[in-house]
């Protein structure tokens, strides 16, 4: 069996930090010592180059976002440089070949994606929607970025993953798809028998 170790892709709209620096380590942690076990190891790392975030960021500096997120990749490289990180790749999102993959992913993906409308709370700071409990919990100000949510209705592009409820499910009942630890399986199993909903 081969292991594939990624970290998630932070934003560029800063400079790396402490957490950064700490999520880099532990994923090097587990690809060498998967390494060491013999085993065929793929540890993939990178930045996230596109959002809100940083077209506000690189609009704050008075530079372009391209100038932004090249400035900001080549300090997150540094620090695993650094740090002496083993990764075997450093993907940016504004890569032409990350580019030309995405777009035959969409490609293959293109019956089960379609076009919806979306309204709810969003923190431009998380680049995420908050649920309205969460919203009414932190009185309307996240927490995180000492923001206030900004209600925002959007068109987006949604997959039909309840479409594979089934399959999913039975995958993972069969083991052919394996979860651990067996409370997440468990909880996994409970928000696919709940019903799954399109992404």
């Amino acid at each position: 069996m081969n292991y594939y170790v990624t970290t998630s892709i932070p934003y560029v709209n800063g400079e790396p930090h402490l957490g950064h620096a700490l999520e880099f380590l532990y994923a090097d942690v587990l690809a060498r010592h998967a390494r060491l076990q013999k085993t065929p190891t793929l540890f993939v790392t990178g930045t996230d180059e596109h959002g809100s975030k940083i077209a506000e960021k690189a609009n704050e500096l008075g530079i372009t976002p391209q100038q932004l997120v090249d400035e900001n990749s080549a300090k997150f490289r540094e620090l695993q440089k650094m740090l002496n990180i083993s990764n075997d790749r450093f993907i940016r999102t504004t890569d032409e070949g990350h580019i030309q993959r995405a777009q035959i992913i969409w490609n293959e993906l293109k019956d089960d994606i379609y076009k919806g409308s979306y309204e709810g709370w969003y923190c431009i700071g998380c680049e995420t929607f908050v649920p309205d409990a969460k919203v009414k919990e932190n009185n309307n100000i996240c927490p995180d970025h000492n923001r206030p949510y900004e209600r925002l209705k959007e068109d987006n592009y949604f997959f039909n993953l309840s479409k594979y409820a089934n399959q999913i499910r039975e995958a993972i009942v069969s083991k052919e798809f394996r979860v651990t630890p067996k409370t997440r399986r468990n909880e996994i199993l409970h928000v696919i028998s709940s019903g799954l909903e399109d992404i």
